[in-house]
C-alpha cells in the first residue's frame, strides 16, 4: 500500500517520514521524505481534508516527523504567487 498522487503512486516503503505543516488559511500541506534520491520531498495540498484524520492514518504507516516547519524554498515560492 502507498500514496497515489494523480498517476504518480508511492509506496509507504519508499517514504521515509511525513509531516505536516498547517497554519490556515494560507499554508495547509501534508510533506513526505522519499528514499528517491532526486527528488526527496513532496508536497501535497490538504485544502480541505482534515489534517487530524490524515496525520493519525498516516501516523500507524509511516514515521512522523515531529517539529518541522515549511522549507525555504516552499515559503518563497508561496510568497512569490502572492
Amino acid at each position: 500500500m502507498g500514496i497515489k498522487i494523480g498517476d504518480h503512486y508511492v509506496p509507504y516503503s519508499n517514504i521515509r517520514a511525513f509531516w505536516i505543516v498547517y497554519h490556515p488559511p494560507m499554508i495547509k500541506t501534508l510533506n513526505f521524505r522519499t528514499v528517491h534520491p532526486l527528488l526527496p520531498d513532496m508536497m501535497i495540498s490538504l485544502e480541505h481534508h482534515n489534517p487530524a484524520e490524515i496525520r493519525d492514518y498516516l501516523s500507524t504507516q509511516v514515521p512522523e516527523w515531529e517539529g518541522k516547519s515549511e522549507s525555504f524554498s516552499n515559503t518563497l515560492v508561496r510568497l512569490l504567487r502572492l
